[in-house]
């Protein structure tokens, strides 16, 4: 270390003040690093598997470095698929629920009961428009009592996922008749 001391004091140096002794890692890996670096040398920031780092996928969670794989694994934040196979970026694990009941890719039952399923919920619109019948009888959305920008203003709402607090309401029967 370059220090200049009297020969009986060299043990007691290199034990207990020289800065280039080997000391234990302080995060307790079990590797022996140089006093000097201890506190922020690279072993302790970089090369440590026991460094506390934070969530690669940006979760909040501090974990050791050694983890992270195990994490990733887990972590609400890692990718996550529609099972829709929609265009939507950004989905992780943890927000793929919530995903799963707004995808605009859903398959929805037809509103007006013609028994059509797994209409596409952005399809939906142009398929109650394309209706020319309902239960049997050759006529237009008006004949339920409502004008076309009506009908399809309820079907909208009826339609969207906030309508049904999370639990898909029945198909309402349409009367056939005078309002």
């Amino acid at each position: 270390c370059g220090q200049q001391f009297q020969e009986r004091d060299l043990s007691r140096h290199e034990a207990e003040s020289c800065h280039h002794r080997l000391v234990p890692c302080r995060n307790q890996c079990g590797a022996r690093v140089v006093h000097s670096e201890i506190r922020d040398g690279l072993h302790v920031t970089t090369l440590c598997p026991n460094r506390v780092e934070e969530c690669s996928l940006k979760c909040g969670k501090r974990i050791m470095a050694k983890d992270q794989e195990e994490h990733a694994l887990e972590c609400p934040n890692r990718p996550g698929f529609c099972p829709y196979n929609c265009p939507t970026l950004g989905i992780t694990a943890g927000s793929l629920e919530d995903h799963v009941f707004e995808c605009p890719w859903r398959g929805v039952d037809c509103p007006l009961g013609c028994r059509a399923a797994g209409v596409r919920s952005t399809d939906l619109d142009e398929h109650c428009l394309s209706h020319t019948y309902m239960e049997g009888n050759s006529r237009s959305p008006e004949v339920f009592g409502m004008a076309n920008s009506d009908l399809m203003r309820h079907l909208v709402i009826q339609s969207r996922p906030e309508a049904h607090h999370r639990t898909p309401a029945p198909v309402a029967k349409w009367q056939v008749g005078s309002p």
